[in-house]
């Protein structure tokens, strides 16, 4: 209480104790008045305007409101205009002139302090959105009834562009919108005046949004509704999605080509495991030229064992080679057998392969059921072999100095699976991944001492035991010097993580069929080999360097280059020709190898390409030529 007259000082003094209140303190100036409210810190100052000394009452009132957040109202017997006008300034929560009531003094100090607890309230709350909206990853817009801009925090500048200044007050839809959307956008909005209701809000969209640049970028938005003064406001809160769409194109494009190199072939092709035991175990992999071969669906060849569709009860000594790890790679015959019992004789090429950390074998299988039928005419009547053929998808905290949970957002509960009140009965440590907890506590630490963190990237345990990958801020708030909590904003990014592990795991099978296989593998466009595997080099002597972007009639003897310029055009244009051939190639030192070359014609990225298996038959030539001469002699 500021009163410089003592008697009145005590009388005042004295009511206020009768009505429940405690006085710290008494002062009788203006200066006085500053020392004691710094010091004792009360809940409220009772001042009279006239004081002894040089500073009135209006003047300290000013000045402990510079300094000190304490409500003042004025005890005084003054009411004249001047009086008025300048106590007005100085925003006081009360004014009362003397003499007065006790219930009026009660009335005013009770009406005061509770203006000035709703105010503070307001602060903290305004303070506290203010926080949200501008440490959020995401962009957070508030668009008026008239779908004008009246919020525009760091994350949706950072994501579009535009600062604050050119956003506020600017009609949305005019400068995030595609032209080909506004349209429909802008009758939308319209019912969403009136009703506060339309197709997108409660939903998560996807859609496309235009950046300051003029880039189209993809976006989702999630958008709610809410009243403020009679009429409908929107808030939308968006992410920038150009990543994890980039990253589901890649994983597309690289399934693509895994799956035009595994089904376009006209050999078959499993992959299976290799058992505990040192066995052939399960068939995990199949391509369609072996469903189509032996009659069986693809779910029902996966699982099955090799000696399932194998006709021969033995297993072959060098596929026991092959799986105990004596040998990598081995080419033999079996026989398969086809679902409705046919028998078909094939040369397999098996080679072994690291898989996800597990041994598995790649078994390409070649259908040698031509091969051998013209074996036999051979033993018959000499005749010539004919052609062979082959099919082969924010989270907030904030957390206390001892790492107690104090609140969490809903996007937070639903995301891990948590209630609000279980929440808060855990330690953030709760949440953290064993493997991750020494890392986090190390940062807490850093943000405890004031330092803010960007693009955290951690590992939290959901309530029924699921690890998520998040990454984002953490920061904390301080008052007085000291950190009241800290600040974490935080995003699930597990589906771009398996994305790109998934994209990984199919380059990986991509690079161990193609570069293990035994065969060579070309892919011929507009004349010239784009596409070759090790086993190329091997065969013609080429380097890689050497052989890039050579002309592929380059490398065949000069006798075979018009039958297969001819049979290759032939091809292009889509009409019938001999896929499977027997030539020679010239390898670079000019020596020559005979060849049995399956040729396709695959689309590639919207281009016809060609795609040829070759397979080096020196050796099944000299066999040919010593079983000719054992017939003749």
């Amino acid at each position: 209480m500021v009163e410089d007259e003592s008697i009145v000082a005590m009388d005042i003094s004295t009511t206020l104790q009768s009505l429940g209140y405690e006085v710290v303190g008494t002062a009788a100036t203006g200066e006085d008045a500053i020392v004691m409210a710094e010091e004792k810190r009360p809940d409220l100052i009772l001042m009279d305007i006239v004081l002894k000394g040089d500073m009135d009452g209006v003047e300290a009132a000013e000045q402990i409101r510079s300094i000190l957040d304490i409500p003042v109202v004025y005890l005084t017997a003054y009411s004249d205009d001047q009086t008025l006008a300048r106590a007005k300034l100085t925003e006081p929560f009360g004014y009362i002139l003397k003499p007065f009531e006790e219930r009026e003094l009660h009335t005013n100090i009770e009406m005061a302090l509770y203006k000035h607890m709703l105010e503070r309230s307001l602060r903290e709350s305004e303070e506290k959105f203010r926080t949200i909206t501008t440490a959020a990853l995401d962009a957070i817009i508030k668009i008026n009834n008239e779908g004008r801009v009246v919020l525009w925090n760091p994350g949706a500048e950072k994501i579009f562009g535009y600062s604050a200044g050119e956003m506020l007050g600017r009609d949305v839809h005019e400068a995030l919108a595609p032209e080909d959307d506004l349209k429909r956008f802008r009758k939308r909005f319209a019912e969403f005046r009136r009703t506060g209701r339309g197709p997108a809000v409660g939903r998560v969209l996807e859609l496309e949004a235009i950046r300051k640049d003029g880039t189209r970028i993809p976006i989702e938005i999630s958008l709610s509704s809410v009243m403020v003064q009679g009429q409908w406001n929107a808030i939308a809160i968006i992410r920038d999605i150009s990543e994890r769409k980039q990253a589901e194109r890649e994983l597309r494009e690289a399934k693509e080509r895994f799956e035009v190199l595994f089904n376009s072939g006209n050999d078959m092709i499993f992959v299976h495991e290799v058992a505990d035991d040192g066995t052939a175990g399960r068939i995990i992999a199949v391509n369609d030229m072996a469903t189509e071969t032996l009659g069986y669906s693809r779910e029902e060849l996966i699982g099955m064992t090799p000696a399932d569709i194998r006709l021969e009860d033995e297993v072959h000594p060098e596929t026991r080679r092959i799986i105990s790890g004596e040998r990598t790679s081995a080419l033999i015959e079996r026989t398969l057998r086809a679902s409705d019992g046919r028998e078909i004789p094939v040369e397999i090429n098996l080679r072994t392969f690291d898989l996800s950390g597990q041994r598995a074998v790649l078994a390409i299988a070649r259908n040698i059921t031509e091969r051998k039928e013209a074996q036999r005419a051979l033993e018959e009547s000499e005749a010539n072999l004919r052609d062979l053929f082959d099919n082969a998808t924010d989270l907030i905290q904030q957390v206390d100095p001892e790492g107690r949970i104090l609140s969490v957002n809903r996007a937070w509960c639903e995301t891990l699976g948590y209630t609000r009140e279980e929440a808060l009965a855990m330690n953030v440590m709760d949440i953290i991944c064993p493997d991750h907890r020494a890392e986090c506590m190390a940062m807490f630490k850093r943000v405890m001492n004031g330092e803010t963190l960007r693009l955290v990237e951690t590992e939290f345990y959901t309530k029924d035991g699921r690890r998520i990958i998040v990454e984002g801020n953490v920061n904390s708030r301080i008052e007085d010097g000291k950190v009241v909590h800290t600040r974490g904003f935080f995003r699930d990014i597990t589906e771009r993580k398996q994305a790109e592990r998934a994209r990984e795991e199919s380059e990986r099978k991509y690079i161990a069929l193609v570069e293990r296989a035994n065969d060579g593998i070309v892919i011929i466009s507009e004349g010239r080999l784009t596409f070759w595997n090790d086993k190329v080099l091997e065969v013609t002597g080429y380097t890689a360097e050497g052989i890039d972007g050579i002309e592929f009639l380059d490398l065949i003897a000069p006798e075979y280059r018009e039958m297969v310029a001819e049979r290759h055009i032939a091809r292009l244009e889509g009409k019938p020709v001999p896929s499977q051939y027997e030539i020679e190639l010239v390898r670079k030192d000019g020596s020559r190898v005979p060849v049995e070359v399956n040729a396709i014609v695959i689309d590639l990225s919207g281009e016809p390409v060609v795609l040829a298996y070759i397979r080096d038959i020196t050796e099944r030539k000299r066999a040919e030529t010593l079983e000719r001469e054992r017939a003749k002699g």
